[in-house]
């Protein structure tokens, strides 16, 4: 009877961890990310190549900067490495809900008034 009870609550244990969530990543950091928006501008075609966008956001540049895996959101950050918000990625791919009216990419056409 001990060893039963010993082993539900071992199996309780680990069903609460399993179901703990787990911590969103955190964007990169500005250093990083504004070594990455130098290099994408000193060499467009390897950016688009490696899925780095530029977005507009009123007269400002910002640059998705895609995540290194899956289903993690991926942020457009300002030229000084400054995370936006996450207009893709994530579980659904439709980012983090975050962002604000009129962020477009820049190859996109401007939405119809």
């Amino acid at each position: 009877m001990k060893t039963l009870i010993a082993t539900m609550l071992a199996l309780a244990a680990t069903a609460a961890t399993a179901r703990a969530p787990l911590p969103a990543p955190a964007p990169i950091t500005s250093a990083d990310a504004r070594q990455r928006i130098a290099e994408a501008q000193a060499r467009p075609d390897e950016a688009a190549a490696r899925g780095i966008v530029r977005y507009t956001l009123g007269s400002r540049t910002l640059w998705l900067l895609p995540s290194p895996c899956c289903d993690q959101f991926n942020h457009v950050y300002t030229e000084a490495g400054e995370a936006v918000c996450a207009p893709t990625g994530g579980i659904v791919g439709r980012g983090d809900g975050r962002c604000p009216p009129g962020l477009r990419r820049e190859d996109e056409a401007p939405a119809p008034r």
